[in-house]
């Protein structure tokens, strides 16, 4: 249909081995705050991509405010069709205003490594 709007969805990044790191962290956080990274994850699904800010090439990041005065990045990129998947690659408490430039390339390296396993799997 034209006009249609194409579901967002969210993954995590697995290894290799099957690993869903992003999970387990998500995993550890205490309810609360893994009820705000979920809603800040609910709100790029809901609005697409300008809920996220950009910071390099497809990389992006939200923001979630936990307890105790924590904030939480998570930073993510589009894959699949169409580019309606969501790929949670990266989740850290955040310490500093700028976003270390050594996590943005953690993203694009588990970026490209999903990809290339995503292409020789098919």
């Amino acid at each position: 249909m034209s006009g249609e709007r194409h579901h967002r969805y969210w993954r995590v990044y697995r290894t290799a081995g099957g690993h869903r790191i992003i999970r387990d962290e998500l995993g550890r956080l205490s309810s609360h705050d893994y009820a705000k990274v979920r809603a800040a994850m609910d709100e790029v699904v809901e609005l697409g991509l300008r809920a996220g800010k950009p910071l390099r090439n497809v990389i992006r990041e939200i923001d979630a405010e936990g307890e105790h005065g924590v904030t939480y990045r998570m930073l993510f990129a589009t894959d699949g069709h169409l580019m309606q998947m969501l790929l949670a690659l990266v989740l850290f408490n955040k310490k500093s205003p700028k976003t270390p430039p050594r996590l943005i390339d953690l993203a694009e390296t588990r970026l490209r490594d999903w990809r290339l396993r995503r292409t020789t799997l098919t």
